[in-house]
């Protein structure tokens, strides 16, 4: 995780990784890469954070962190875009954890399933 972007979640953090979505995405050469650590350190960023600002700041270096460990760009522009708008579903920033349902779950593998044509 050191080669990511953001502050590196404390080992006692529990996260649920990539709410709802899945862990392994296309890869930029094909195959697939995990993208868990990047969801980890975003999960994180929101239980930190509380505004906005963090908000997005978080959302921008998951996509960042998701082309560092090899993810294929269209795809991480697509995830991107579905945690800006699902993200405040399943907040994490400095509240209570609150579970993601299972139909932001169902969404998130529609939006998945579009994004891979």
């Amino acid at each position: 995780m050191s080669d990511l972007l953001g502050p590196l979640p404390p080992a006692e953090f529990r996260s649920d990784g990539c709410t709802g979505a899945p862990d392994a995405v296309p890869g930029q050469s094909g195959g697939v890469v995990c993208i868990r650590d990047a969801c980890r350190m975003h999960d994180y960023a929101y239980h930190i954070g509380g505004t906005e600002t963090d908000r997005r700041v978080a959302d921008a270096r998951l996509m960042a962190n998701m082309l560092i460990l090899g993810a294929d760009a269209a795809f991480a522009m697509t995830y991107y875009r579905a945690v800006r708008v699902f993200g405040p579903f399943s907040v994490k920033r400095g509240w209570q954890y609150k579970p993601h349902t299972g139909s932001i779950s169902r969404i998130w593998y529609m939006l998945l399933a579009i994004a891979r044509g």
